[in-house]
């Protein structure tokens, strides 16, 4: 309760994504860590009616901000923490804005992060993990559902294949499981560069109305973000 506030608690949904989250894991007997991602990428409320782009209002678990004031809202990254009883914590976490465009990689908890670049500001720098991977996730939010239906499939494939590959390093060396996560982060990032390729290369149409694009390019001015054309 110390963390909440009735502006933010009503405009951003709050009690309905908890009730929602709530249900999805309710329903899910013996729930895995690719349950838990699938549930951090959900878009309650949308649906083929009522896509990402074309709402007032962002209120999914997966937040996509917008223009308006029921839409100033975003995920700016994610993660699912496995802690075994008998070995080192997990974490697999994203780094990077909105979980349905990113990949979940593996990390210890007791060991120092890979490189990936300086720490993120406002402003934009291809040199960060974080705002490398804008170009990818701005690009999908042109026409999300068909965006994501191009590379959802991999992204999935590639999390379960990292994920096998930690769980089986549960009891390793902390050098062994530090170059695991070196390993994971470059495999992300080379998946990532080649679905933003295909993505280029589709060049699906901008379905976005005008509030949503308006909002974006202005999230683009603030951040002296390179166009995407």
């Amino acid at each position: 309760a110390c963390y909440s506030d009735f502006l933010h608690t009503t405009l951003t949904f709050c009690r309905q994504r908890a009730s929602h989250t709530a249900q999805q894991l309710r329903a899910t007997p013996g729930i895995t860590p690719a349950d838990m991602a699938a549930t951090l990428r959900d878009h309650v409320f949308q649906d083929a009616t009522r896509p990402v782009e074309r709402g007032v209002y962002g209120a999914s678990v997966c937040m996509h901000a917008g223009l308006t004031i029921l839409r100033g809202y975003q995920s700016t990254a994610s993660l699912v923490a496995i802690l075994p009883p008998d070995s080192p914590p997990l974490v697999l976490a994203t780094g990077t804005s909105a979980p349905c465009t990113s990949v979940y990689k593996p990390f210890w908890p007791d060991l120092p992060l890979p490189d990936m670049g300086p720490a993120p500001t406002a402003t934009y720098d291809p040199q960060t993990l974080f705002w490398r991977h804008e170009h990818l996730h701005r690009l999908t939010l042109r026409n999300h559902a068909a965006s994501l239906a191009l590379f959802a499939e991999e992204r999935d494939a590639l999390e379960a294949e990292l994920l096998q590959g930690a769980l089986a390093l549960a009891h390793a060396d902390a050098e062994t499981r530090q170059a695991y996560s070196r390993q994971s982060l470059a495999r992300a990032n080379a998946a990532e560069e080649v679905w933003l390729q295909r993505l280029q290369s589709a060049n699906l149409p901008d379905i976005r109305p005008w509030h949503y694009r308006l909002a974006w390019q202005r999230f683009n001015r603030q951040a002296r973000f390179p166009s995407l054309a």
